[in-house]
């Protein structure tokens, strides 16, 4: 009895799976992949806007993977939805901190991932639905001079972190003294 209902199960799910067409993976679109525009070695530069430090930042690794978007178990509820969603990670180091930020192909723009690790700097942020609710002000903003547009703020951030095409991190306050620090061309 108990090998018939196995049989029964396991018939049902090659069926399932029969079913299903090839998954799809979705790529990060050319506007997605202007946040994160940097190779290995580029150097990123930030300064504190009140203490004039600067930190710089070395390019360490991109990283480019995709997610199975599907749910456990949906293959035998409905259709399936097996999407492949690619996410890059750009990692960075410089003489004390570790930053590490991905964007992905879900959301508006795309969603993001965001922290400064292993140094006096503690930031961690991230935003799956940027809308254009989420722009920062009129959507500008000015740094040492240049104006940038648009700019999204991520949503769930404990401290305030700013994203926009071409430069990717923008800006970001420091969680502890709200002091913050902006991209240097």
């Amino acid at each position: 009895m108990r090998f018939t209902s196995f049989l029964l199960l396991f018939s049902l799910l090659i069926v399932c799976v029969a079913c299903c067409d090839d998954p799809q993976s979705i790529r990060l679109s050319d506007s997605e992949n202007q946040f994160i525009p940097y190779e290995a070695n580029d150097i990123l530069r930030y300064k504190n806007l009140v203490s004039g430090n600067m930190i710089e930042f070395i390019v360490k690794d991109i990283e480019s993977e995709f997610f199975d978007n599907s749910a456990p178990g949906a293959m035998l509820v409905g259709p399936c939805d097996s999407d492949l969603y690619e996410t890059k990670t750009l990692k960075l180091e410089s003489e004390s901190c570790l930053m590490e930020y991905s964007v992905s192909v879900l959301g508006e723009p795309a969603s993001f991932r965001f922290s400064i690790y292993n140094c006096d700097l503690f930031i961690s942020a991230g935003s799956n639905n940027n809308t254009q609710e989420s722009l920062y002000q009129d959507g500008t903003y000015t740094v040492e001079g240049i104006t940038y547009q648009p700019v999204y703020v991520l949503s769930n951030a404990n401290s305030r972190v700013l994203v926009t095409p071409g430069v990717g991190i923008l800006s970001f306050t420091d969680e502890a003294t709200g002091e913050e620090y902006v991209f240097i061309e």
